[in-house]
């Protein structure tokens, strides 16, 4: 999950990636909430300055680098504590991410509403 969020964080159209941010998310075995912590609690905090840099990765961050960068934030003494005081990282979540992370959910919501449909009753796909 931390690769295709990484995505979000690119100096890049971050919409092209969303089809792609989807189908990892749904094939994933986390509720849509536990997608949300991962994205907001844990993948931001490593790399939202990317977006707020002038020039920013663009063409994707390595995923050793990213998985040492994210548990490195995430094992910080008070790590918690300070991304609550972070007001930067606030305003990033309110201003950026959020509607990001919106249009992502109501895709996933969709698919996998779409895909129960195709189950009937006694749970053979139809």
């Amino acid at each position: 999950m931390w690769v295709a969020f990484s995505h979000l964080f690119l100096d890049a159209d971050v919409a092209e990636n969303y089809p792609w941010i989807v189908r990892t998310c749904v094939a994933s075995p986390y509720a849509v909430e536990t997608l949300k912590s991962i994205l907001f609690d844990e993948v931001s905090p490593a790399l939202y300055q990317n977006v707020l840099s002038v020039a920013g990765e663009w063409a994707g961050f390595d995923e050793n680098w990213l998985v040492a960068r994210i548990v490195q934030i995430k094992s910080a003494p008070y790590a918690s504590v300070c991304r609550i005081l972070n007001l930067r990282l606030q305003w990033f979540h309110r201003s950026y991410l959020r509607k990001h992370w919106h249009e992502i959910e109501i895709r996933i919501l969709r698919e996998t509403s779409h895909s129960n449909a195709r189950v009937n009753v006694r749970g053979k796909q139809q």
